[in-house]
């Protein structure tokens, strides 16, 4: 996968017959993910690699000797994403060899500026992309605090800063006071090895809560499963603190932000390390008595999906789980799945045939037996990458559940009235769970 082993190369190209030179590797020795190539305004060739054990800015000088990388250490912040979609930038070239970065540090994001060798944080907004230069010395970019709904921005470093178009919203009469804020939490998990998460309080100006009652926590496990649980203001999670439930947001091993062994953690350990790390986070919230014991569920999508039902058939923690759109039957999935990701599961898993009864022990479909709570499946019904049938498989081995399909949508729901359905389906199975 990108985000695994890549290659770059570079070529001169002959604008007269269209063709190109002699092609030069420039990954250097190291089996490694490098990403994100660009050209400076000045022609110079930058791109990001964790070689270094997490993902850094590189500059590629260039003279008649050949190609010269020069790495820029000391940020002290994962500098790339994993490249599941075209088109993302964590850094942008600036005038006199500096380097504006979007920097992820103990999974929140930071602003960086390179210059002369040095890293700065600077200060200008809370991006969820690197900001972009503007020709008056401004700058824009997509500002994601975690109390307001995203909305483009233009400013300068250090100055308040104007936000324009907000991407949605707030509901009439939604104060600060009904706004959900993550505290960041690590904590200790399976062999030795620490996990983080992001951890919501609930926060309503009318919460039903009564005083000295401990919340009910819903777990998120995020998709990919190389995601990451971001800290911007979600609606998905504000859904559930405005109505008086606690949300752990796990950035369990495997996800990204945290470094290339950290993401490299959860190889051949999928199904294992994930369910072992939404476990323990749970954990860590009851020893703080953050959250009632008795009504604890947990909910994913995709690839989360797998670990909600795998931490369903390993432990009694929850009360029910959620799986929208959810791996059920890895064997099917290595045999059905889109191109993109069609030896994905090599390196999550094992390779496939070999490995087949590694495959058959970790799918939810075989651990079915063990789940004795309601589960709740929700998927639509033109789902390429994780079939239909793979929940109407796993629905029919389960006594306590449903199953709802959304017949237009695909692998991920789209429409604001299956968003708005689906939750509202989801809430109320969760009422009714704990006999509300």
């Amino acid at each position: 996968m990108p985000w695994t082993v890549t290659t770059l190369s570079v070529a001169p190209f002959d604008r007269t017959t269209g063709t190109l030179g002699p092609v030069t590797d420039l990954t250097g020795p190291e089996q490694c993910s490098i990403i994100e190539p660009c050209w400076s305004p000045d022609g110079t060739l930058y791109a990001t690699s964790d070689a270094s054990g997490r993902w850094t800015p590189i500059r590629f000088s260039h003279d008649e000797t050949g190609w010269h990388p020069h790495r820029f250490n000391g940020a002290n912040a994962e500098i790339g994403l994993p490249h599941w979609v075209f088109g993302q930038r964590t850094m942008a070239p600036l005038p006199g060899n500096r380097l504006l970065a979007l920097g992820i540090r103990h999974g929140l994001n930071h602003v960086l500026l390179q210059d002369n060798g040095n890293w700065t944080d600077v200060s200008l907004g809370t991006p969820v992309n690197v900001p972009q230069p503007l020709e008056d010395g401004r700058f824009a970019w997509i500002d994601a605090p975690t109390d307001a709904p995203a909305a483009i921005a233009v400013g300068r470093p250090g100055e308040p800063y104007d936000r324009f178009r907000t991407s949605v919203t707030l509901p009439p009469g939604v104060t600060k006071a009904d706004i959900a804020t993550p505290t960041p939490l690590t904590f200790p998990t399976a062999n030795g090895a620490e996990a983080h998460a992001l951890f919501y309080a609930p926060a309503s100006s009318t919460s039903a809560l009564q005083p000295g009652e401990k919340p009910p926590l819903v777990v998120m496990a995020h998709g990919g499963p190389t995601g990451r649980a971001n800290p911007s203001f979600a609606f998905k999670v504000q859904w559930w603190t405005s109505r008086g439930f606690a949300v752990l947001d796990v950035n369990y091993r495997g996800s990204t932000g945290f470094g290339r062994a950290y993401c490299e953690a959860l190889d051949r350990q999928w199904g294992v390390a994930d369910i072992e790390d939404c476990l323990a986070g749970v954990q860590a919230v009851l020893d703080r008595s953050l959250a009632d014991p008795a009504r604890c569920v947990i909910r994913g999508s995709s690839a989360g999906g797998l670990t909600v039902l795998g931490a369903l058939a390993q432990s009694d923690l929850f009360a029910a789980g959620t799986s929208l759109y959810g791996v059920t039957d890895l064997r099917a999935l290595a045999e059905e799945t889109h191109k993109f990701e069609a030896r994905y599961l090599d390196g999550l898993i094992g390779p496939y045939p070999e490995d087949e009864a590694v495959y058959l022990k970790r799918s939810p479909i075989t651990q079915a037996e063990g789940i004795t709570v309601p589960v709740l499946f929700l998927h639509g019904g033109a789902d390429r990458v994780v079939p239909l049938s793979q929940a109407e498989s796993m629905r029919t081995k389960l006594e306590h559940s449903a199953l709802h399909v959304y017949p237009e949508e695909a692998h991920g729901f789209r429409a604001r009235e299956t968003i708005e359905d689906a939750l509202q389906r989801e809430l109320a199975f969760y009422q009714q769970v704990f006999g509300q």
